[in-house]
Order: C-alpha cells, then structure tokens, then sequence
C-alpha cells in the first residue's frame, strides 16, 4: 500500500455459523491468539540462543526482574546469573517463551483477495460459507481517530524463504514486525494483512459496521436454506442501523478455474 491511498478493499472469510452470523448480527469479530494459528512458525521467530548471554549486559532490569520474580535478593543476583540465563534458554527453545510473548495478543486476519479458490475452501467452509467485504480508511482520517482497532485498520503481511532471526531483548518496532508480520512464502496465496490487537487481546470484540462493512458475498455452494437466512441477518442489520449493505454470491467463471461476484461493482466478470 502507498501513502497516497485513503482506503483499502479487505475481506473476511468465514463459515455460516452462528459466530460467523455475529459478526452482522451484533458487529463483533474473533481476534486469536497466535499461538493457536495453524501454522506453527506464524508469530515464532527464531531466537539467537548467544543474545541471551547479553542480557545481563544489555538488559540488565530482565535480570532484575526475573530475580524479583524468583524471590532473589538484590546481593545474590550476581551468583544466580548463569542459572536464570540458563532457564531463558530452556523456555526459548522448548517454545514457552514464544508462548508466553504472544499470549495477550489477540490478531484479525483478512485478505486483498475476494476470489481465491483456495480462501473460499479452507476459511469458508468449502465455498458454502461467505465473505464480508470491508472499505477501511488507512490515511487522512486514521491519524486522527482512536477507534483504529474498530475500524480493523490492518498491516499487511509480508512473505520470506527465511525465518526471521531475532536477538532475544529487541523488541524494537522493527522486531514486532518481522515478529507478527512475516510468514512463509508457501501462505502467499492469503494475501493477508492484520488487525493486531495488543489492547483487548484475544476474543470476540466489536467493530464498526456502520464504517466499514460494505458488502456481503456468499459462497458459490451455498444451498437456499442458508443463503435465505444470511439474506434475512443483512436485511434486519440493514433496518437496524440504517446501511445499505449487498448480498451478492460468488460464481464460477466459464470455462476458467475461477470466480467472479455478479452484479458486485469491482468483482463481476470482465
């Protein structure tokens, strides 16, 4: 994204369930731990084991607090050294500590892409769930506003062949980054990009429909029962807080291994 953009087109795959419905119903939204994502090596960089040894040196109130933590008195910290670097070592690389960092970070994925075959059939429940479409300010009106978590103002996700290497006490903007916003290049085909929430953590919180929803897209497989009942929660959000968000679904495209969202103004086929 350019700095001269004002806003941005996000989507959100989900399954038709009732969690799912909620998110229209009452304009909340799951954010997770990543420590439950599904890939093992989101949000773990890996940590150089020699950083550890300079913590003493480098983050000297670590050492302190662990101490303080373990009961140690101020004298005796000096001898306990070697036993507490040593405990580090042994969280880092048995992965509590990864654990522990992400632990009260709570994490909105979305995507630039509405129309991959493979988002609808992993996130969507086999193209029988949906998408809400989401218009998000990111310039201008962001750097004035404090709801930037309701308004799901998203970082985007970058993709590398190689883990990131992190020294241990850098927790830097730029070691965040490489922290929660690199993956490996086998995911590139999400096109994601993150609400991270370090306020509220994870759970379900709220957003703002009324700003940001703009459209809904259902699953090609989505059967009449289903998409009769999504039509009816968009109709009553409609009423209920006066928008005018669409209900569109999503079809395959003749001939091609592909999809298009007929009528939609920026993904109908061309």
């Amino acid at each position: 994204m350019s700095e001269s953009q004002t806003e941005v087109f996000l989507y959100k795959y989900l399954p038709f369930s009732a969690g799912a419905l909620d998110t229209l119903k009452k304009g909340t939204m799951k954010f997770t731990c990543p420590s439950d994502f599904n890939d093992p090596f989101d949000c773990v960089p890996e940590i150089d084991l020699n950083s550890i040894q300079e913590i003493p040196k480098r983050k000297p109130e670590l050492i302190k607090a662990a101490a303080q933590q373990r009961g140690i008195p101020p004298e005796k910290i000096g001898e306990h050294i070697p036993e507490m670097l040593q405990r580090m070592e042994d969280a880092v690389t048995s992965g509590v500590w990864a654990k522990d960092l992400v632990s009260g970070v709570g994490i909105c994925s979305l995507s630039r892409d509405p129309l991959n075959i493979l988002m609808w059939s992993h996130y969507a429940n086999d193209h029988k769930g949906f998408c809400l479409e989401f218009r998000i300010p990111l310039y201008g009106e962001q750097h004035e506003m404090s709801n930037y978590l309701e308004w799901l103002v998203p970082h985007e996700v970058t993709y590398e062949e190689e883990r990131p290497l992190l020294e241990i006490h850098d927790r830097s903007d730029n070691a965040l980054d490489k922290q929660f916003l690199i993956k490996s290049t086998l995911w590139k085909y999400e096109a994601e990009e993150r609400v991270i929430d370090h306020k509220r953590g994870p759970g379900i919180h709220s957003y703002d429909r009324s700003k940001i929803l703009n459209s809904v897209i259902a699953g090609m497989k989505m059967e009449h029962p289903e998409l009769g009942q999504l039509n009816n929660v968009v109709e009553k959000m409609n009423q209920e807080i006066g928008l005018n968000v669409q209900l569109y679904q999503a079809r395959p495209v003749k001939g091609r291994f592909a999809l298009c969202v007929p009528e939609h103004p920026k993904l109908s086929e061309t």
